[in-house]
């Protein structure tokens, strides 16, 4: 059930002494927003995205990676392909966006590599670590 909006914008009416972000403090809402980058990388094989990922973490381009196998069906060159391979979830800090896209193209043997990525939040204390986990790096 809907009770009803509540505008930011305007002074909740039983908080007049409180500001905008203390008002959304007092609604529950995230007031220390820092968002941060997910990549999502595909690979050949176990190997591959080990590689990779280990790479970029020693360099500290990404605070960790996560790894899983999947099937993927896609169109190479003419034709349907369906294989399996491993995907890699990479995060890192969005001042590192280029230099992370840089180095996986680099390392990665795909004549065309997937790599994806997208801006995402989380609770303090992780979107903290990652911060703290990277170092900032400019595009080599």
């Amino acid at each position: 059930m809907v009770l009803g909006w509540v505008n930011l914008q305007e002074p909740l009416p039983f908080s007049k002494n409180l500001g905008r972000q203390s008002q959304q403090e007092f609604l529950g809402f995230k007031t220390d927003l820092m968002a941060f980058l997910c990549f999502y990388v595909t690979h050949p094989n176990a190997e591959t995205a080990q590689k990779i990922s280990r790479s970029l973490i020693d360099r500290k381009l990404v605070a960790c990676a996560n790894q899983f196998s999947m099937e993927s069906a896609y169109w190479w060159q003419g034709a349907v392909e369906q294989e399996g391979e491993i995907v890699t979830i990479l995060k890192t800090v969005p001042e590192n966006q280029k230099a992370v896209e840089l180095a996986i193209a680099e390392l990665h043997p795909y004549e065309v590599p997937c790599i994806l990525f997208w801006t995402v939040e989380a609770n303090t204390a992780y979107e903290n670590w990652i911060r703290d986990a990277t170092v900032v790096q400019d595009p080599v």
